[in-house]
């Protein structure tokens, strides 16, 4: 094993990136994998050397104004691909490498390994550049700051803002986790208003803090390539419990080649293990104990030696049993419209001072849903289990809001709508299987919840839970149609729900199910 660190590539405006190569030991040329990240060099350092020991360089590289890299950090804004561009070709240049790359990368690393494969096929790159680079690999992607700090529907996430930008926001060195230290002596320290004073309250200099509010989603997702110019073969790795699943599978869908595989499994953010088993929690099966690290190495190792163009392909480990399922084309999925009780409460009082709770992961919600200020929609129990895979859609209607002392609301004023999904147990248990989040005027609207792939057996009823507030994943609702971020005073509402939709998606029955060997056998 070799491993050469401080080495530098110079780019084009003049900044150095800080790299570390890491290779097999000895003289020979190899395929390279190229990891960019914000996180540090040194703390990749074992996934290099498990890629070297299988064959591989590894070459580690601070991104621009992060650790040891010079120039300014500003994640998210159009550095990574003309950086990533230089790194691959200083790569491709050096004697060790045979000419052949796969970028890589998990959270912000994959948006750094999505740029260079975008700019690689835009006007910028050049068919050399498309040539080197004969993969990407894309783990639980934060493809742009709206896809962290937004949910698909516009409304902004607090939580994640709040945690992410006072830990790595407007530094070259993390200051660590700043917030669950603050959080741990003022519990009550999210409720600041407004929203984006937050870093004073903080204590912590964050110019661009609350300017990052200001992005939406982009459209397209990818940037359109050069004429002729095709994107290499993706892998796209999404957890089930990662908050952006939807990234994943968003991705997927808009790779343009035709060879995409997504590996949707009982992952969170970390790429460990779901989560501690806390009450509630579904169990996790053994059949969905796959390594990671050692699949993706897998299919880096079969792009170098098969035929391009093998279709969109997925896998799908299906929760509440040890199955894993797979297709070709897109997810193998059928709209089940499943008939649910009128909502009760139909009228409920919601109040910013005691907003209703989020709870994260597939935990017991049973507490949140009989909350009074939550309106909750079941189906009767199942005759059959149900297996759902995709993005399941609820509709509301009649929806409405005076003061709690009986006066109209203004017309046009727009309100955050907050649906949680439970799955009801016999025994009453209520797993949350995922959350969204609407904010509109008018009195019907349709929110698709974040991916899953899940059986319900048969006996279990979903429930579905509408309240106004998720607190803190979103900053909680002013109710007078201001933005939530910037108001400074809130007011109480009495809301209604008139009626609750939900359509799932079920499984066609001719989707393969099995074991994770056959389902991730068909991937690669």
């Amino acid at each position: 094993m070799d491993l050469r660190t401080g080495l530098t590539v110079d780019t084009a405006d003049g900044a150095r990136l800080h790299t570390d190569v890491v290779r097999p030991a000895g003289s020979g040329r190899y395929p390279a994998v190229l990891l960019r990240t914000p996180y540090g060099t040194g703390s990749h350092l074992r996934e290099a050397v498990g890629w070297a020991t299988r064959g591989w360089v590894a070459v580690l590289q601070d991104v621009r104004g992060r650790f040891s890299s010079t120039g300014a950090w500003d994640p998210w804004n159009g550095s990574e691909g003309p950086d990533g561009l230089a790194t691959l070709r200083w790569i491709t240049d050096q004697p060790w490498c045979d000419g052949r790359v796969i970028a890589y990368g998990g959270s912000y690393a994959a948006h750094c390994a999505v740029e260079l494969a975008t700019t690689a096929a835009g006007p910028a790159g050049a068919a050399d550049d498309l040539r080197a680079l004969v993969g990407v690999v894309a783990c639980v992607p934060a493809l742009s700051t709206a896809h962290t700090i937004r949910e698909p529907t516009g409304v902004p996430r607090l939580l994640a803002h709040a945690w992410f930008w006072p830990s790595h926001g407007d530094t070259p060195l993390p200051r660590g986790p700043v917030l669950d230290a603050i959080l741990a002596a003022e519990p009550d320290l999210l409720r600041h208003l407004p929203v984006v004073d937050l870093p004073a309250r903080l204590g912590v200099d964050l110019p661009s803090f609350a300017g990052r509010w200001s992005t939406s989603r982009p459209q397209p997702l990818l940037s359109p390539a050069r004429p002729g110019a095709v994107l290499p073969p993706l892998l796209c790795v999404g957890g089930q419990f990662d908050a952006y699943a939807d990234a994943a599978v968003e991705l997927w869908r808009a790779w343009p080649t035709a060879d995409a595989a997504l590996l949707f499994g009982a992952w969170s953010h970390d790429l460990g293990l779901a989560a501690r088993p806390r009450n509630g929690d579904l169990p996790l099966a053994p059949g969905h104990r796959v390594p990671v690290g050692r699949f993706v190495a897998g299919w880096a190792e079969s792009v170098l030696t098969r035929r391009p163009g093998r279709g969109r392909r997925w896998a799908a480990a299906v929760q509440g049993t040890d199955d894993w399922a797979w297709g070709a084309g897109d997810l193998t999925a059928e709209p089940l419209e499943l008939p649910l009780r009128e909502p009760v409460p139909t009228w409920f009082d919601c109040d910013p001072d005691v907003p209703h709770p989020a709870a994260l992961g597939t935990v017991d919600v049973v507490v949140e849903l009989a909350r009074p200020d939550c309106s909750v929609a079941e189906t009767s129990a199942l005759t059959e289990d149900l297996t759902l895979l995709g993005a399941p859609r609820v509709t509301l209607a009649g929806l409405a809001a005076t003061t709690v002392d009986g006066r109209p609301v203004a017309a046009g004023t727009a309100l955050d709508w907050m649906i949680r999904l439970a799955v009801v147990a016999p025994d009453g248990r209520a797993v949350q299987l995922g959350h969204a989040a609407a904010r509109t005027a008018d009195p019907a609207v349709a929110v698709d919840l974040p991916p899953l792939a899940h059986r319900i057996p048969a006996g279990h009823r979903l429930a579905v839970g509408v309240s106004g507030h998720l607190f803190p994943v979103h900053p909680r609702d002013p109710q007078d149609g201001s933005d939530p971020l910037t108001a400074t005073t809130l007011r109480p509402l009495r809301r209604q729900v008139g009626q609750v939709g939900l359509t799932v998606p079920r499984t066609h029955p001719g989707s393969a199910h099995g074991p994770a060997t056959e389902a991730i056998g068909a991937l690669t």
